[in-house]
């Protein structure tokens, strides 16, 4: 919907100028435009459903000319700055400048970010069920189905209009306006109407929702979900040394401090490269031989550290046999 209007700034009480400027620019739309030049203004406003209040207000305090509304002819509008006495207002240099302004706002205002709906797509299994709880969010009640179906049907379509998604999806005028109120009671902070949150919301459609992962159990660790998921994602493109620190990183390597990082990821790397592991035998690392047995005791207790948190009374899993099980893993 638009409005176009030829206002005359005065010079009165309610610092029109001032006023109007600050309530186009606060809400930008690449469809909206302004001119003005002296006293002389020419205004175009674009919006989905109302028109801004904060606009409104200070068209008010102007000394209107011209007001048209979603009229059929309002396209031809700014070219019609004729007055009735035949005089033309509006030079060429006017029309350039509203042009200028077109062009100034085209670009798309960034999409507004909301927390609660990054919390709902954290929880949700699928695009689906985060419809489902954004609606129960916005308490819907009985309108939720249909709230629900919108949502779906976003991302289906190119542009997200009234008259295209009622090709899509059943609802009433009824239904229309309780949707936009219960969006507006539930987004009052953050200006938007229901149009725009489908527009939100449909970029939610890419995001990476909890589908099941697959897993990889270590015989000798205990049912970790996390570590076991961690663990299916191991890529083997990866050089055996990047494998290595990715295993021990899901377990918690940084908490160490930095020597001990260092040695317990030298031997895990040294140790799964050899056909063989005998723990006690891998000459290759640059772990001093007098400090070499500590490092090995610090990293089995880094290992049943981990094991703990998880499951208290688990069996003391030897570091041997611990890093043939990675070896089995990531080789």
């Amino acid at each position: 919907m638009i409005i176009w209007a030829k206002l005359k700034i005065t010079d009165g009480k309610y610092n029109e100028a001032e006023n109007l400027i600050k309530a186009f620019f606060r809400n930008f739309n690449k469809e909206s435009g302004i001119v003005l030049k002296g006293n002389d203004v020419i205004l175009k406003i674009a919006f989905e459903e109302e028109p801004p209040l904060f606009i409104v207000d200070a068209l008010a305090k102007c000394d209107v000319k011209e007001l048209s509304c979603n009229a059929t002819n309002v396209k031809e509008f700014p070219e019609q700055v004729e007055q009735k006495t035949g005089e033309n207002t509006t030079s060429e240099q006017d029309k350039q400048e509203v042009k200028k302004t077109k062009k100034a706002t085209a670009k798309e205002p960034p999409i507004t970010k909301i927390p609660e709906l990054e919390e709902f797509a954290k929880k949700a299994d699928s695009f689906e069920d985060f419809a489902k709880l954004v609606a129960k969010w916005l308490e819907m009640k009985n309108r939720e189905e249909i709230f629900v179906s919108l949502i779906i049907a976003t991302t289906k379509i190119d542009k997200i209009k009234w008259d295209i998604l009622e090709e899509t999806v059943k609802f009433s005028a009824s239904d229309r306006q309780i949707m936009a109120q219960s969006v507006k009671n539930k987004l009052k902070e953050y200006s938007v109407s229901i149009l725009t949150l489908l527009k939100i919301l449909k970029e939610y459609s890419k995001y990476p929702f909890n589908t099941p992962m697959p897993r990889v159990k270590m015989d000798c660790m205990p049912e970790i979900p996390e570590f076991e998921s961690a663990l299916s994602r191991v890529d083997k493109s990866q050089h055996v040394e990047e494998r290595v620190q990715y295993v021990l990183d899901t377990m918690g390597l940084k908490e160490l401090d930095s020597i001990k990082q260092q040695e317990v990821a030298e031997i895990a790397r040294v140790a799964v490269k050899h056909e063989k592991i005998e723990i006690n035998r891998v000459p290759e690392t640059k772990i001093p031989l007098e400090k070499q047995s500590i490092a090995r005791l610090n990293f089995a207790k880094f290992i049943n550290d981990f094991v703990e948190k998880h499951e208290k009374d688990h069996k003391t899993i030897d570091l041997e046999t611990f890093l043939r099980e990675l070896q089995k893993i990531i080789m």
